[in-house]
């Protein structure tokens, strides 16, 4: 290689984008079970701040977001504590992801 590629680093609107666009692939899969996944601010920054790497830029963020959001949720499916036609919504509380379950679906 002859030439030498330039990167700028990340900022904080590039971060909480690309949170974005992993989290929908997330959602995606969610959708097929009736399942929709949102998360607020704060939740979308620590996202940023935690998946976001100075050396390795946004790699780690799919990790993060397996460890904290998709094997909680795998989990609380299992158990029954999220079931199809829920919503659920992530937000940044006091120090962790606090995972709220909207518009439960009516059992007749």
């Amino acid at each position: 290689l002859d030439e030498i590629i330039m990167f700028n680093k990340l900022n904080r609107s590039d971060m909480d984008l690309i949170v974005d666009v992993q989290v929908s692939k997330l959602a995606t899969r969610l959708a097929n079970r009736n399942i929709s996944l949102t998360l607020d601010e704060n939740a979308r920054h620590y996202l940023a701040s935690r998946g976001y790497d100075s050396h390795y830029g946004a790699r780690p963020l799919k990790r993060v977001i397996q460890r904290e959001i998709e094997n909680i949720l795998a989990e609380k499916i299992l158990r029954g504590q999220v079931v199809d036609g829920q919503n659920i919504r992530l937000s940044y509380e006091n120090e962790a992801l606090v995972f709220s379950v909207e518009n439960s679906p009516v059992v007749v």
